[in-house]
């Protein structure tokens, strides 16, 4: 698919035949927050005596990103600092390190290593090229072409299957 022009229904009707084919029964929900959590592999220790900050990736919502350098092997890393306000957002943001650390696919971003510590969420993870998604749409300002359209739903539908598999 990458690196060819596609047809769009083409490429969802590929996206839901392998989406909807007959699986076992759903694991009950309890039985997967119970793996999201102990996937979410969260150590208790200070960051800064493991990765330096180099910069500055922006910020959103919930949290803070910095570009960071892995003090052992150099390793460039992106870092989503956060400082939940509530229970709820802690137990979200613990959610998504979980999601990211349960299964290494190549359609979600991969987390490294996460840190409580200061009662803050220290998230250290794969640098995406290109940065953040959300930009990239703001300084399109809505002139998206067909092609760059294709690509991100693409994208996007690897990254729910995966999740969903």
């Amino acid at each position: 698919m990458d690196g060819q022009a596609a047809n769009p229904l083409i490429c969802l009707k590929v996206i839901l035949k392998r989406t909807f084919q007959p699986k076992k029964d759903l694991q009950d929900h309890t039985v997967i927050q119970s793996a999201i959590k102990t996937a979410a592999n969260i150590r208790n220790e200070n960051p800064s005596n493991f990765y330096t900050v180099v910069g500055k990736e922006g910020a959103g919502g919930f949290a803070r990103v910095f570009r960071c350098q892995r003090k052992e092997d150099g390793q460039l890393c992106a870092l989503k600092f956060t400082e939940p306000r509530t229970p709820q957002e802690r137990e979200a943001i613990e959610n998504e390190i979980g999601i990211m650390q349960l299964g290494q696919c190549n359609s979600i971003v991969q987390c490294y290593e996460a840190f409580d510590f200061q009662n803050r969420l220290w998230i250290f993870m794969e640098l995406m090229d290109g940065g953040a998604f959300t930009p990239i749409l703001e300084e399109k300002q809505g002139n998206y072409s067909e092609e760059f359209c294709k690509y991100s739903l693409y994208k996007t539908c690897m990254g729910l299957l995966d999740l969903h598999n």
